[in-house]
């Protein structure tokens, strides 16, 4: 393997790989990243992290975190998954993607620990980041959990403080089917003494994190109860700072569902002000209110006439806050581009979709775990929804194009690989 092409076509071949393959590439238990660790030189206990997990929002949260800390002066890595246009997306220091000849070397010289492991293509990845980050000496890292949490690769490392943003119906096969459940897995990376803050209030996760918390010994922070967002007459938000009786007003130019995750955003840096003193509130306002720190396929807008936008969203809790967003836009006509993967449950997330849209269901050529455009067009129809299958998303994207208007709305999301795949508009 000389090229990073070549090496990424043997990781996505050789290695399990939960994208394409689903819970075939899972393994539930923690000793292969933990083997892994040791045999790189336990790079996960030579640099400080926070943990983030929760069912929607752990990008976005992500991103801010890093982007207001790498603001204040630090060097920031941060670990996410899974990417979108390229593997290197994944692995950053102060936004800037790990070189691509660095992995290549890497999975040069550790081929054949990989292969005598069977190690999954995430704890491959998880290794990777935490060698990344401990030999170019980051001040912090942000690690994403990929999946759950309990059993997640990034389970391994001992934070300054977790985020958990919120829990819905994802994944359930794997997760649980209620939310208790689920939130239970999620609360796996709730670590002994170290603060865990909780993005959203929900009666039945709430249980379960105040009584994992208590057996943790681990102190519980609920971030609305510390920071609020509140609309003015005009565009501006109030924001509040309840610990300390601030406000603070900001320009909005974000979609509403991320208030939650700016609230829990704000509760983790606030715990970590005494380990990054350069830290300030102001840099994280900042922030929200400059365009260049736009989250690549989150509410993200691709063109102006017609309006065209994508989002990662997967799941119905996502694509719920998706179609208020969309009821807020000003358009003539409504086009909807969807493609989901198998273990989606559609009729849950179809009956939040507008009927008065046109759909076009396609497939992602990247995806062995999509519904075939087919199948999708098919479920679409029990519901009343209009609409027709293409054999590519490239395909669909042009389809809608061809009968748009200036005055319409185009949305595209779905999955990660529907964003992966967009045209050049």
């Amino acid at each position: 393997m000389n090229s990073f092409e070549e090496t990424t076509d043997y990781l996505y071949k050789r290695l399990p790989y939960f994208q394409k393959q689903g819970s075939l590439a899972l393994f539930p238990h923690l000793e292969n990243i933990q083997v892994f660790c040791q045999y790189l030189g336990n790079p996960e206990s030579k640099f400080r992290s926070v943990h983030i997990g929760g069912t929607n929002g752990k990008g976005s949260c992500s991103y801010w975190i890093a982007a207001c800390l790498q603001k204040s002066g630090y060097k920031v890595g941060t670990y996410t998954s899974p990417h979108i246009k390229c593997y290197t997306e994944r692995i950053k220091i102060n936004q800037t993607p790990i070189a691509k000849g660095f992995i290549v070397e890497f999975v040069r010289e550790h081929k054949n620990f990989i292969e005598q492991r069977q190690l999954s293509f995430f704890e491959f990845s998880v290794g990777l980041a935490f060698h990344y980050f401990s030999i170019c000496r980051v001040d912090v890292a942000v690690i994403e959990v990929g999946l759950g949490g309990r059993w997640d690769s990034t389970n391994v490392i001992a934070p300054l403080v977790s985020l958990i943003t919120n829990i819905s119906y994802d994944h359930t096969a794997i997760l649980g089917n209620s939310i208790a459940e689920i939130a239970f897995e999620k609360a796996g990376i709730i670590k002994p003494t170290t603060p865990v803050v909780i993005g959203e209030r929900q009666k039945e996760a709430e249980e379960v994190f105040v009584k994992t918390a208590k057996e943790q010994e681990a102190p519980l922070y609920f971030a609305q109860d510390y920071f609020t967002l509140q609309k003015t007459d005009t565009e501006a938000i109030i924001l509040k700072d309840k610990r300390r009786a601030k406000k603070y007003e900001l320009k909005w130019r974000l979609s509403e569902f991320q208030k939650a995750n700016i609230v829990s955003c704000l509760q983790v840096l606030s715990i970590l002000e005494k380990q990054f003193p350069k830290y300030s509130i102001h840099h994280f306002i900042d922030i929200l209110e400059n365009e260049a720190y736009q989250i690549s396929g989150r509410w993200e807008r691709l063109k102006n006439a017609p309006k065209i936008f994508c989002d990662v969203a997967h799941n119905a809790a996502a694509i719920k806050m998706i179609v208020s967003e969309i009821r807020k836009q000003d358009f003539k006509k409504l086009h909807l581009i969807l493609s989901f993967s198998k273990d989606k449950n559609l009729k849950d997330i179809f009956e939040l979709l507008p009927k008065e849209a046109t759909y076009y269901f396609c497939h992602p050529k990247e995806s062995m775990r999509a519904y075939s455009a087919a199948e999708l067009a098919s479920h679409a129809k029990k519901l009343k929804l209009c609409g027709k299958s293409y054999l590519s998303i490239a395909e669909a994207v042009q389809a809608a194009l061809d009968v748009a208007e200036d005055e319409d709305l185009l949305f595209i999301g779905g999955s990660h690989f529907i964003i992966a795949e967009i045209p050049k508009l």
